[in-house]
């Protein structure tokens, strides 16, 4: 039996099973458990490899089965969650272009009286193009390793200090893609404005390196092409966090950052610099998450961006089982290689959840990317119904 045969009768078990109850697999204790996973998705993309020209449309279906680890309650003062998902994906037309995706993420916290660590991490394996790394005609595969770690200490009754070290590596399976290794350190120190709301004034450092396949050709930015060099990147900035307005809760620091790159001849870069989520809780059904970014970032092939990143999601629910929701995204991102490009992205959907542990969801997705570079001027839409069972 192919895969053409066999995922369609898969997906529609997991349909069937995800409109049942189900429950923890596993208790571990009081404060533990394992959990079983079950997703699935059918989707139809018009344009799978985003390209200008020549655009190819086909049916995706993925099976996505997995396992969840539980130690500590979320509300306890040690908690850990650690999932699994193996995700198998197949292409109706273009089966070349099979894969099986493996995704784990770590994450929880540890808080003392006065004292409070939370951590993360994740590795995920990938099969998609986006605008700064796409391959005409091809996916760009990559591999892609985060970690975090932020400790927060209570200095006195109204001020804290916390400090941050963050990891983020990506490898790509193409040789004439650049591999990006980056680590980021923010200090930040916050004082009482109000009960509810602090200020803070903070810095962060973030260095990012490229390695590359020699028998490829460099990057051309500022004066002439050159091997991808390494970045530093100083972020002085200020800001708030807490209860902002009415409803409305979040975080939002900006100030100046500057790019240096070891590299001589390059110009060094000084730029307005944000970052923020702000979340307002309209009605007890209804709420809506703002986030703002501008900064630095790298493309595939080792060039510098300025970026600017603005998102509204909003989700509201219609009634027990049915909620809708939706996001709005622009994007407008400055090569220093002279290429510039705006996108927009949105995505509408509706999710049915029938008990606490499944939900089903139905969404229209639409990515619009606007670019003096041709290669990078595409149109895509997608359909797609997806559903997971935690059991």
């Amino acid at each position: 039996m192919t895969c053409k045969n066999c995922f369609p009768p898969i997906i529609a078990v997991f349909f069937s099973i995800a409109a049942g109850h189900a429950s923890p697999m596993m208790a571990l204790g009081d404060n533990g458990n394992i959990i079983a996973r079950l997703g699935g998705a059918i989707q139809y993309h018009d344009n799978i490899f985003l390209d200008s020209a020549n655009e190819r449309g086909d049916t995706i279906v993925v099976f996505s089965p997995g396992a969840e680890l539980n130690l500590g309650g979320t509300n306890s003062n040690s908690h850990t969650n650690v999932v699994y998902i193996h995700d198998f994906v197949h292409y109706f037309e273009s089966d070349s272009l099979d894969r099986d995706n493996v995704r784990v993420a770590v994450k929880g916290h540890s808080k003392w009286p006065k004292a409070r660590i939370n951590y993360s991490m994740s590795f995920r394996e990938r099969s998609q193009n986006d605008a700064s790394n796409n391959v005409e005609g091809n996916i760009a595969r990559r591999d892609q390793f985060h970690s975090l770690v932020r400790a927060e200490w209570e200095m006195s009754a109204k001020s804290s200090l916390a400090a941050s070290l963050g990891m983020d590596k990506v490898d790509y399976e193409a040789a004439n893609l650049h591999d990006r290794q980056s680590y980021h350190v923010p200090l930040d120190y916050y004082w009482e404005y109000s009960p509810k709301l602090d200020m803070s004034v903070g810095y962060r450092f973030r260095h990012t390196s490229f390695s590359r396949d020699y028998n490829f050709p460099t990057v051309f930015e500022g004066d002439g092409p050159k091997d991808p060099s390494s970045y530093q990147d100083h972020f002085l900035n200020v800001g708030v966090r807490g209860q902002i307005g009415p409803k409305t809760s979040g975080e939002i620091k900006v100030g100046m950052q500057n790019r240096e790159s070891n590299t001589a001849g390059r110009v060094l870069r000084d730029m307005f610099a944000a970052e923020g989520r702000v979340v307002w809780i309209a009605t007890e059904k209804t709420s809506g998450t703002l986030r703002i970014t501008r900064d630095f970032r790298s493309d595939a092939f080792g060039s510098s961006i300025e970026s600017s990143d603005l998102s509204l999601s909003a989700r509201t629910r219609l009634n027990e089982e049915y909620a809708g929701f939706a996001t709005i995204r622009y994007s407008d991102d400055r090569y220093f290689t002279g290429r510039d490009d705006e996108a927009l992205f949105g995505q509408v959907g509706l999710t049915y959840t029938p008990n606490l542990h499944s939900a089903i969801s139905l969404a229209y997705v639409v990515y619009n990317n606007n670019s003096n570079s041709k290669s990078a001027d595409f149109d895509s839409s997608v359909f797609n119904l997806s559903g997971n069972l935690r059991y």
